[in-house]
Parts: structure tokens; C-alpha cells; sequence
């Protein structure tokens, strides 16, 4: 595990490394592409923000279209797939947050 994958945490004196909670992004999405063909679900949840482009979500069986300064958030175990249907790249911050598990 890379220290980009987890949080050092501090307790009674003793380090102690633990996973990520929180996995922040700064997303490329090329022009006319999507994340996968399918729908994919995992723990958590996830907060999307556009700062240039477009970007379609597709969250079960509907599908929103986001623009600059849009955002959208959602349970990542929901199926969900994102796709850049423009000709122009679309660029987001994109963050999940995984459910806290005993170490």
C-alpha cells in the first residue's frame, strides 16, 4: 500500500496506517468516451464536480448530463457509469469516499 492509499493516523504515540476513506481525482475524461461498457458498483459514495466540458451520468436507468460547475453525488453501490459523449475533453474533481472498516 502506497502512502497515497492510506491515512497516518496518530494514536497513543504509535503510527499506525489505516485505508483511505477518501479518494480524491482530478478525472480526464477523453472526448467520446465512457468509463467501461458496463455498469459497475463498489462500497461507498461518490461526489462528482465539472470544471470544463460535459459529462453524462448514468446512475441505474437514468442518465444526467453535467456541465461546467455542475455537480452530482450518489451511492457508489448503485450501477453507475460516466461517459463523455462531446468532442471536447471533460475535466472533474472527482471524489469516493469508502466506508470506514475495522483494522
Amino acid at each position: 500500500m502506497t502512502a497515497a492509499q492510506s491515512l497516518t493516523t496518530l494514536n497513543a504515540g504509535t503510527r499506525q496506517r489505516r485505508p483511505a476513506l477518501a479518494s480524491p481525482a482530478r478525472r480526464h475524461s477523453a472526448p467520446q468516451s465512457a468509463s467501461r461498457d458496463e455498469l459497475r458498483r463498489h462500497s461507498g459514495w461518490e461526489y462528482g464536480h465539472v470544471l470544463s466540458g460535459k459529462l453524462d451520468v448514468q446512475v441505474m436507468f437514468e442518465t444526467g448530463a453535467l456541465e461546467l460547475g455542475d455537480s452530482v453525488n450518489f451511492e457508489s453501490s448503485t450501477p453507475h457509469r460516466l461517459s463523455n459523449p462531446c468532442d471536447e475533453e471533460c475535466v472533474a474533481i472527482w471524489v469516493v469516499v469508502r466506508r470506514q472498516t475495522q483494522p
